[in-house]
């Protein structure tokens, strides 16, 4: 299979049903809709014959959407959906729709699912409106990419989220899914995402949409005050963000000087680790979220996401940097990142066509396996518990009590 029907098969599977967590058992109950309605014949596993890889569902989140969705594609007249005049041998063997909508409502009780308030609950990549119980007007836009990936995208996404700042979204999507909008690139010709709309201006590049949000926001601040001691270690930390960046795109996307590269990019993450323990964490400026925290997290969730997948390192679970750890396990008990934050598979195909390609490693093979579910076991029915040792950590909702 190539990049390119991963990276689609990614997003479209996956972006979304990162909403409920690891519930896969939900998506299992979507999975035997479109196999059963496809072939006749319920099974839990298909595989693609070209690849010989295992297909994943195609949940849309929420059980009950894709099943509708299936049902309208797959109930078509003749007409719509076969040739004229090609023969047609389909016999419809499988449970019916009704069937299957009763076993998604009794999967989704047993496992407390609620459908999501999309306005004022949880982060949400299915937004269109945030008004966090405030029942005021947003009085901002912001253009976010479809999938809920762009790591720009995301850092403001989650400065809005933590200032609780009532907000609206218009959803564009990143150039490898085709030319954008008209409308869009009218407003801003390089297309850039993220940009936001403020009082009649138009704001681009992620940097200036923070800073201008801290400026005319000011009643949750997320930065110490310009001129102190603690503004300009915020500075510094932000340095050492763009350094930890680099360094993990020249190992990441290099063919050479892998044990340099590598090092050098270790050591790096050494500081990062270090410095979570200045002001005793265990977020960066200390016991509170910052916008240091904001910028940190989107590259810091890909990098643990693609350094053992195409590199055969883990980060997290090892016990080498356990400050990072603690920054991690303290991350995720906030909803304004749990809302944002994508998965390992989604990630490790989505940075190739974006980064325009990734390096292996044959030590890497285990690990990018166990996250494709090429393995026999990762991916496979009824899925392990997870816990912080797991290769990709445990999160809300990811290891529900058994039925």
């Amino acid at each position: 299979m190539s990049v390119a029907q991963y990276h689609i098969r990614s997003c479209s599977s996956l972006c979304s049903a990162r909403r409920v967590g690891r519930l896969r058992h939900c998506e299992n109950v979507v999975r035997t809709a479109y196999e059963s309605r496809a072939r006749g014949f319920c099974t839990h596993r298909t595989t693609d014959q070209a690849s010989s890889r295992p297909v994943s569902a195609s949940s849309g989140g929420i059980g009950n959407t894709m099943l509708a969705g299936l049902k309208k594609a797959f109930t078509k007249e003749p007409s719509e959906s076969v040739e004229q005049g090609a023969p047609s041998s389909f016999t419809d063997s499988g449970v019916s729709w009704d069937d299957l909508q009763q076993k998604v409502q009794q999967r989704q009780a047993e496992l407390q699912w609620e459908t999501p308030d999309l306005e004022n609950g949880p982060a949400n990549a299915r937004a269109l409106k945030r008004s966090f119980g405030k029942g005021s007007k947003p009085v901002l836009k912001l253009y976010r990419d479809h999938a809920a990936w762009c790591p720009y995208c995301q850092k403001v996404w989650i400065q809005l989220e933590e200032k609780q700042i009532p907000y609206e979204i218009e959803k564009i999507n990143m150039r490898c899914y085709g030319d954008k909008p008209a409308a869009y690139t009218a407003k801003v010709p390089s297309g850039l995402l993220p940009a936001m709309e403020l009082d009649g201006e138009l704001y681009t590049e992620s940097d200036l949409i923070m800073q201008v949000l801290e400026e005319r926001f000011p009643e949750k601040p997320l930065m110490p005050s310009k001129g102190t001691p603690g503004y300009h270690r915020a500075q510094k930390l932000l340095r050492l963000e763009r350094q930890m960046f680099g360094v993990w795109l020249q190992w990441l996307c290099r063919s050479w000087s892998h044990k340099v590269s590598m090092d050098t990019f270790m050591d790096t993450m050494e500081q990062v680790n270090a410095e979570l323990d200045v002001d005793g964490g265990p977020f960066f400026l200390g016991k509170e979220l910052s916008l240091v925290d904001c910028v940190f997290a989107p590259f810091l969730e890909r990098i643990v996401a693609s350094i053992p997948y195409y590199k055969g390192v883990r980060l997290r679970g090892e016990g080498r940097f356990p400050n990072l750890e603690r920054w991690f396990e303290a991350m995720e008990k906030k909803p304004s990142y749990l809302g944002t934050r994508s998965d390992f598979f989604t990630h490790v195909h989505d940075l190739p066509p974006q980064l325009g390609g990734c390096v292996s490693v044959k030590e890497a093979r285990p690990m990018a396996d166990a996250i494709d579910g090429d393995d026999g076991v990762s991916w496979h029915l009824p899925l392990p518990s997870l816990d912080a040792s797991s290769l990709e950590p445990y999160s809300p909702g990811s290891t529900p009590a058994p039925a």
